[in-house]
């Protein structure tokens, strides 16, 4: 039996699952962005949505690894934060470490066959193969990265770049540029929008699931690293049923480390008890 004062780190981990796991929905309210600029983003309109998202993608730069802070944020089905330290390999690992006063409490691994999301204290963790990320969203692992970093990508094939601009189908209004895939995906509908301006940015991402699971990312105003455009916030909204979760990342990008050669080191927890991943939602619920 999990106490309650000890539920945060697990509680921070299970909804990062949850979006991760198609559990997944719709938001209005972006994550608190402590690393961008307070003006409001500028949405001049230019001539064509096509140069504006050939800009786009023309900002994204390339990356091989990444190590940097991270807050994890729970917003919903009841707020709290936990820092940590999220150490990235491009189209291999995600590693998310969760730390309260100082120690590990738990933390995410995401690698091509897994996904672990483990709670030290209690020794207890959801272990799921990464086909069922794919299976419940359509997201591959690169997808995942480039959705948490907020960079709009072709599902399966990488980044956007110049060359697969055409891989989508245009519409602007309301100082947003809808991008929708040329073809769709069986069960699943894909929507990226971005500022329809001089220099765009991601604002969000929807994917729904044949209506059964539904997942919006919403993002805060990118900003150039080495990498590229990165957007330093996001909020991710899941629905699944009845469930509902809400979780926000802010990147402390001021302190990544790009191209750096990191790894993860990361090891599977060893005598921890599984937990079933409809469980942990509906133990959140309850709390």
């Amino acid at each position: 039996m999990i106490i309650k004062k000890h539920i945060a780190p697990l509680t921070a981990v299970a909804l990062m699952a949850a979006a991760m796991l198609g559990a997944c929905s719709s938001s209005k309210k972006a994550a608190d962005d402590r690393n961008q600029p307070a003006s409001e983003v500028n949405v001049t309109p230019v001539a064509s949505p096509t140069s504006v998202i050939t800009t786009l993608a023309e900002g994204y730069g390339d990356w091989s690894d990444v190590s940097m802070p991270v807050k994890v944020n729970l917003l919903e089905p009841k707020y709290m934060s936990v820092s940590g330290k999220a150490v990235m390999v491009r189209g291999k690992e995600i590693y998310v470490s969760l730390r309260v006063l100082g120690f590990e409490a738990g933390g995410i691994y995401v690698d091509r066959e897994s996904v672990y999301i483990y709670e030290k204290l209690h020794k207890v963790m959801l272990a799921e193969p990464m086909s069922r990320v794919s299976r419940a969203t359509g997201l591959t692992l690169g997808d995942i990265q480039d959705a948490i970093l907020g960079r709009v990508f072709v599902s399966g094939e990488g980044t956007l770049d110049a060359s697969s601009v055409r891989r989508f189908k245009l519409s602007a209004a309301d100082g947003l540029i809808a991008m929708a895939p040329d073809k769709k995906q069986k069960h699943f509908a894909w929507l990226f929008n971005v500022t329809d301006s001089e220099q765009p940015s991601l604002r969000s991402l929807t994917v729904d699931a044949a209506g059964i699971a539904m997942l919006e990312c919403t993002y805060t105003q990118a900003f150039e690293t080495v990498a590229g455009f990165v957007a330093p916030g996001v909020t991710l909204d899941a629905a699944y049923g009845k469930r509902k979760v809400k979780a926000g990342l802010d990147w402390s990008l001021s302190k990544a480390q790009w191209n750096s050669g990191a790894t993860t080191r990361w090891k599977k927890p060893r005598g921890y008890t599984r937990l079933d991943f409809n469980k942990i939602v509906r133990m959140l619920a309850k709390e």
